[in-house]
């Protein structure tokens, strides 16, 4: 059983991300107008966060920025996400014990660590303007790895503080804590900030953009309506000809007589 064990571990977290690599590096090598086609796209597009459905490949270039989440140099940064999520699933199945606790939030807290660090390093996410350097999905996904480090932060002092205590001979509350009331209060709003902290990003640039796009429409009606505001002869001369052209004139047969005496 164990070996069964071990050989899907290495097939889900060695043979399948090798393969998915050697698969997205060759497309990635392909030329310009060939790189990440729709075929591509429906098939392995969750590995650069595609977020459009397929049926939208068709009009859209292969470096559109709504196509491809991550920078064209930064194909690649997928499989540090891979690495991560495995690490966190296997840490989580294999060290789910008290006594292993400890060892199992040193190895989540390097794992976010090393992730931060390839993110502040190489700064993968692209946006819709195609912008060069550091993003705001930069931005976002380092707010988040803070915010779960600081988790984890707040979970090791939780540990250490309840071992030392009863290692003193200190009583448990009646919940079973060494914590006291007024700890666990601290330690459960630490907990629901870091948590909520990286979603309050989106919705303010959400309302921001919301915003700009009203002021922008406001815009464009005033300009339009100080344009009609400012030649209002424009219309009435075009009634005008448009009345005129309309006019048929005719002229009298008497025109040409001529009375006598």
């Amino acid at each position: 059983m164990a070996f069964l064990g071990l050989l899907g571990l290495f097939t889900y977290a060695g043979a399948i991300p090798a393969h998915l690599f050697r698969r997205l590096k060759k497309e990635s090598q392909d030329e310009a107008e060939q790189r990440f086609d729709p075929d591509f796209m429906e098939s392995h597009g969750w590995l650069v966060r595609c977020i459009r459905s397929s049926a939208a490949f068709s009009c859209l270039t292969p470096e559109d920025p709504q196509v491809l989440r991550y920078k064209p140099e930064r194909w690649w940064f997928e499989f540090p996400m891979i690495a991560y999520k495995i690490t966190v699933v296997t840490a989580s199945t294999l060290m789910d014990s008290e006594a292993k606790a400890k060892l199992l939030l040193c190895v989540l807290t390097s794992a976010a660590v090393l992730l931060l660090l390839v993110v502040t390093a190489y700064k993968p996410y692209r946006d819709g303007q195609g912008h060069d350097g550091r993003t705001a999905a930069d931005e976002l996904q380092l707010l988040t790895l803070s915010a779960q480090i600081a988790n984890y932060g707040v979970a090791f002092w939780c540990l250490t503080t309840q071992e030392d205590r009863k290692a003193a001979g200190q009583e448990p509350s009646t919940s079973g804590s060494f914590l006291s009331d007024g700890e666990e209060l601290g330690v459960a709003l630490a907990t629901l900030f870091f948590t909520v902290a990286p979603l309050v990003p989106l919705p303010i640039a959400a309302l921001k953009e919301h915003q700009a796009k009203q002021l922008q429409g406001k815009a464009d009606r005033r300009r339009d309506k100080d344009a009609m505001d400012e030649a209002p002869g424009a219309e009435i001369e075009d009634g005008g000809e448009e009345q005129g052209g309309a006019i048929e004139v005719t002229e009298s047969p008497l025109g040409d007589v001529k009375l006598g005496k």
